[in-house]
Formats: structure tokens, C-alpha cells, sequence
């Protein structure tokens, strides 16, 4: 007899798409974070557009180099839950978390820094120069949120979740513009406003992805405190994920 326990072909497409497409999906809402604060910001002269043109190409730099915290992720939880190793998959997921916290929170704080060096050696000067400036220490607290959302994005996959990861990335996409016209024309804080409105999407798009990874830890008797230990395969997988992308 034909052994019916076995998933089909048409099965096994339709469980690979139900996760590739919005897996797709969370990937294209990011750079609609950028698409949305060049509309805006362009309403603001060319000066503003050429500032955001520079400090977006710093920023997306810095965010590309670690972008190995979403595939470590994805790939060290879902190794130990096919393992059937549901607590240290966990485990792990809430350790890449801090560790995206932490390098967040030291990446933030060297752009903001080092911000006028960074655009002189790109060659900005004058109202070009400050106007980058302007929007990169605006948009440098929202670095840690923006690296907890590459984690947690991996976790989630890890798991097997692809959809929440795309409802919130498009949520944020929204609220982006949202707090960006609100700042910008509202307050009237010029460029800075449209940097701080995507640090604020950022973050909140962070709590967002944190909240549900968070209780399905403590479900499990996962402790949310970090462990130094349990980062280490995050540190050993990243940049061979990274490098081979």
C-alpha cells in the first residue's frame, strides 16, 4: 500500500509558500521605511534630500553588517527545534535578542560619534554635511531596535512564523509615515523629525516582535535574562551565514 502518511508535493508547496511569501513580504517592508522619508523629506528642498541620501547609505551600511543576527538566528533555533530541542532553541532565540540589543546599543551610540567624520570622509560639506548629520543622530536610537527586529525576525522563522514578522514590518512601514508627517510637518522638525520618526517605528516594531517571543519563553520556563554562554553559537554561525549571502 501507498504510504498516505507522507505530505504531498502540492502539500509541501503550499506549506513552502505560506512561508516563503510573507518571509518575501517582511523583506520588501523595510525599504519602504527609506522610500517613505525620501517622499517626504524631498518636500523639503534638495539640500534635506541630498542629507538623507548620504545618511541612508551610512545607515544601511552598518545595518548590512549585521545583518548575520537575523540568519544566525534562523538558523541556530530552528536546528535545535527540528532536533526536537524546543527549550534550548528558546534559549537561544532570547540570547540573540540581548546580543542584538547590546550591539545595537553600540552601533547607535559610534554613529552618533562619530557622525561628522563619517560624513566629511563621504564628502559632504556645509548644509549637505549638517543636514545628514541631522538625521543620522536622529535615527541612531532606533539602531537597537532595528537589530532586535533582525533577530527576533530570525527567531520567528526559526519557528516557523513568517506571518508575524511581515504584519509587523508592514505595521511599522505605516507608522513610519504616520510619525514622520507628524514630526516633520506637524512640529516642524525639518529632517531630524523624519530620523526620529523611523527610530520610533523601529522600536516599536522591536516591542512588537519581542512580546510574542517573549511569552512563548516563559511558556516554556525560558528565563528572559541573558546567558553568555548560549551566544556563542550565535557568534559562530552569523558571519559564515552573512559572508555566504
Amino acid at each position: 500500500m501507498p504510504d498516505t502518511s507522507s505530505p504531498t508535493s502540492t502539500s509541501l508547496n503550499r506549506q513552502v509558500l505560506s512561508l516563503a511569501l510573507p518571509a518575501l513580504g517582511a523583506l520588501i517592508a523595510e525599504p519602504l521605511f527609506v522610500l517613505a522619508d525620501s517622499a517626504m523629506v524631498g518636500h523639503l528642498g534638495a539640500v534635506s534630500l541630498a542629507g538623507l541620501s548620504l545618511a541612508s547609505s551610512i545607515l544601511t551600511t552598518t545595518v548590512g553588517l549585521f545583518v548575520f543576527l537575523a540568519y544566525a538566528t534562523t538558523a541556530t533555533t530552528a536546528r535545535l527545534f527540528g532536533a526536537g530541542r524546543r527549550i534550548e532553541g528558546l534559549r537561544a532565540g532570547v540570547d540573540g535578542m540581548w546580543l542584538a540589543l547590546l550591539l545595537g546599543l553600540g552601533a547607535g551610540a559610534f554613529l552618533g560619534l562619530t557622525a561628522p567624520w563619517l560624513t566629511e570622509a563621504m564628502g559632504a560639506h556645509g548644509p549637505v554635511a549638517q543636514a545628514a548629520i541631522a538625521y543620522l543622530r536622529a535615527s541612531c536610537p532606533g539602531l537597537p531596535g532595528m537589530f532586535m527586529v533582525l533577530a527576533a525576525t530570525g527567531v520567528l522563522r526559526g519557528l516557523l512564523d513568517t506571518r508575524t514578522p511581515f504584519v509587523v514590518a508592514t505595521g511599522g512601514a505605516v507608522l513610519n509615515i504616520v510619525v514622520n508627517a507628524i514630526l516633520l510637518y506637524g512640529v516642524g522638525m525639518g529632517i531630524a523629525g523624519s530620523g526620529a520618526g523611523t527610530a520610533i517605528a523601529q522600536t516599536a516594531m522591536a516591542l512588537a516582535l519581542a512580546g510574542p517571543i517573549a511569552r512563548t519563553a516563559r511558556a516554556a520556563g525560558v528565563g528572559l535574562l541573558p546567558t553568555v554562554r548560549a551566544c556563542g553559537p550565535l557568534w559562530a554561525v552569523g558571519p559564515l551565514c552573512s559572508s555566504a549571502r
